[in-house]
């Protein structure tokens, strides 16, 4: 009898951690369901922001004079025209001189562009330089503001930077030194900005050229020029490169005016090898988003993988302008491929900026420096050795910072599911 009574004990304390299990399971299956539409919308939130909204210009110059203030405008764009809440507000060194006269602007149903007056009212900066400032555009949820919320979930911001140049006392040129190898010739340029207080009559260059091992193999003199206050220009020197391939290094010593700085940069002669054969500028208007396509050539019996360019443009004041990379391309060896960029010229005045093509492949760069004319319909390159061919371009793939989102959200869907699993196996 007391055997028997033991085996029901046994039997409903089985049957009861059965039910308990059973409630565990159900509970972790309706987790497992409440959780799997958070994670879809976190997919969402992840992976769409870098293409929902834009801004523009990505950079203002303003030169610095005291006291001085600087309405500005910026432009932003919803390129999925969908309604949305977007924030502006400044932040860094210059956070308290940037007043933004709309703070919260709303997008309707269809709107896809807006633009943002901003006050810049300068303080007194005592250090020569650029000082930097951002004005900063946060993407809300549109209910943002409607509930009493204690916590905002911004799904992009974008940012456009304010820098202020403050000249240096007296004369002050600053160099920036480029190399362009080809055909055994090897076309040193260097580039000279005025950030000076006052004009500089003569500006020269020497430049050095070393092994790898520091020996000097030939010392060049470029021409004089002089640069006005706030001016730009460039010298140049040619030297005939009669060396084995490899690597070697430049040292330029600017002078001016009793006064001297340097540049160095290192180069390669005779090895792997990519050239700029063409810049084309399709259908534009100024205002709009220029695509520039740029043709390269590949010089080596190889073929090349993975190759991007960064192309940097400034005005004639030596500002940087925008810097924008490509999409990267494969070129086959000894032929050619396309690499496409773009220029949001919204503010862009007409007139020439120096601008450089810099190719980065293997772990080498190739440098091409040009100049460009921006016309009401047209961007030209001004260069010898640079074509104008209209090429068609290539889409671009989807970004690394995309895939690096995606690989997020796969891995958390494989760990909730691997929970679900557990829990059930248990």
């Amino acid at each position: 009898m007391t055997a028997m009574l033991t085996r029901c004990r046994i039997s409903r304390q089985r049957e009861q951690c059965a039910a308990v299990a059973m409630g565990r399971t159900g509970r972790a299956d309706a987790l497992v369901k409440r959780l799997l539409p958070l994670v879809m919308l976190m997919a969402l939130l992840l992976l769409s922001p870098a293409l929902a909204i834009g801004i523009s210009p990505a950079k203002f110059n303003i030169d610095y004079t005291q006291g001085g203030e600087q309405d500005l405008v910026v432009r932003l764009v919803n390129r999925e025209a969908e309604p949305t809440r977007i924030i502006i507000y400044a932040q860094g060194e210059l956070e308290k001189a940037i007043t933004v006269l709309e703070p919260v602007v709303d997008f309707a149903p269809g709107e896809a562009e807006k633009t943002v007056r901003v006050k810049v009212r300068l303080p007194e900066l005592s250090t020569p330089g650029q000082h930097e400032g951002e004005i900063v555009a946060l993407q809300l949820p549109r209910n943002y503001g409607e509930d009493d919320q204690t916590t905002v979930s911004a799904t992009a911001a974008v940012i456009s930077k304010v820098v202020v140049n403050v000249p240096y006392p007296g004369k002050y040129v600053e160099p920036v030194m480029f190399v362009q190898e080809a055909n055994g010739k090897v076309v040193f340029t260097v580039s000279l900005s005025n950030h000076g207080k006052e004009p500089v009559e003569s500006v020269a260059a020497e430049i050095r050229v070393l092994s790898s091992t520091n020996q000097e193999l030939a010392r060049l003199n470029t021409d004089s020029i002089a640069l006005p206050l706030a001016g730009q220009g460039k010298v140049t020197s040619v030297w005939d490169a009669k060396v084995n391939p490899g690597p070697y290094h430049a040292i330029a010593m600017v002078r001016y005016d009793n006064e001297m700085s340097r540049v160095e940069r290192d180069f390669n002669v005779g090895t792997l090898k990519i050239n700029v054969a063409s810049f084309d500028v399709g259908k534009f208007r100024i205002g709009e988003i220029a695509k520039m396509l740029i043709t390269v050539k590949n010089e080596w019996s190889d073929d090349i993988e993975g190759l991007y360019a960064d192309l940097v443009i400034r005005d004639k004041q030596g500002h940087e302008v925008i810097t924008t990379r490509s999409a990267s391309v494969n070129v086959p060896a000894l032929g050619q491929a396309t690499l496409t960029a773009f220029w949001d010229t919204n503010g862009i005045p007409v007139g020439n900026y120096d601008a450089v093509i810099v190719l980065h492949y293997a772990d080498k760069t190739t440098e091409q420096p040009l100049e460009l004319a921006v016309n009401i319909d047209s961007i030209t390159p001004i260069s010898q050795d640079i074509t104008a061919n209209a090429v068609a371009g290539e889409a671009s793939p989807l970004n690394r910072d995309t895939l690096m989102f995606a690989a997020v959200i796969i891995l958390v869907l494989v760990n909730v599911m691997w929970l679900f699993w557990f829990r059930k196996k248990k």
